[in-house]
C-alpha cells in the first residue's frame, strides 16, 4: 500500500480532485496532508468526509522539506508518494510505480516535459549520473515522486532545507547509497 505525503497552501486547482482519486484509490491507504495555512482551509476540504485523510496543522507554514519529513516520517506504510498540490496527473501512475518503490532501489521522480511521448505510463531508470542539464530538471521531482521509506530515513532532508533543494538532496542521497533514481513518464 502506498502512503501519500502532501503539503498545501490550498493554492493548487486540482487538489481537490487528486484528494477525491487518491480516497477512492485501492493501492493508497493513507493520505498524510500538512496543512501550511490554516485560515485557508478551503470548504470543500472542511465538509468533506475523509476516510484515508489525517491532517497535520501547526498553526503555521512549516514549509515544503520539514512537512515532508513529518509526513514520511509518521507514514505507516514503506511506500510513499510525496504530492505537490498543484499537479494534475493520471492517478493511474500509483498502478506503475508501485512495484518499483523498493528499498533497493532509487526514488522515483516526475520527468517532464511528457507531451511528447506517444507510450503509455512506464518507468525509466537512471543508467548514468544524469542531472541538470543531463536528464533530471532540477525541481522536476518535486511536482510528484516516490520513494521507499527506509531510504528517506537513511539520509533525510536537512533542516536548513526549508522549501528548496528537498527533491534534488533525495536523488543525490540515493545515488550516494547506490539506488539509482528513476522517472516515471507520459503522467
Amino acid at each position: 500500500m502506498i502512503t501519500i505525503v502532501i503539503p498545501t497552501m490550498w493554492k493548487g486547482l486540482c487538489l481537490e480532485k487528486s484528494l477525491l482519486e487518491a480516497e477512492s484509490n485501492k493501492l493508497i491507504n493513507e493520505i498524510l496532508l500538512i496543512n501550511n495555512s490554516p485560515n485557508q482551509t478551503p470548504n470543500w476540504f472542511k465538509s468533506h468526509k475523509w476516510n484515508k485523510l489525517k491532517q497535520a496543522n501547526f498553526g503555521k507554514n512549516i514549509y515544503v522539506n520539514p512537512a515532508w519529513d513529518i509526513g514520511i516520517r509518521n507514514s505507516i506504510n514503506d511506500k510513499i508518494c510525496v504530492m505537490s498540490d498543484d499537479i494534475n496527473f493520471d492517478s493511474r501512475v500509483y498502478e506503475a510505480v508501485i512495484d518499483n518503490i523498493k528499498e533497493d532501489s532509487g526514488c522515483i521522480g516526475s520527468d517532464f516535459p511528457t507531451s511528447k511521448i506517444k507510450d503509455p505510463i512506464g518507468i525509466r531508470v537512471h543508467q548514468n549520473h544524469e542531472h541538470a542539464g543531463n536528464g533530471f530538471i532540477l525541481g522536476t521531482y518535486a511536482n510528484l515522486f516516490f520513494l521507499h521509506k527506509k531510504n528517506y530515513l537513511k539520509m533525510p532532508i536537512p533542516r536548513n532545507l526549508l522549501v528548496f533543494f528537498g527533491d534534488d538532496w533525495l536523488y543525490d542521497s540515493h545515488r550516494s547509497m547506490g539506488k539509482i533514481p528513476q522517472s516515471v513518464y507520459n503522467f
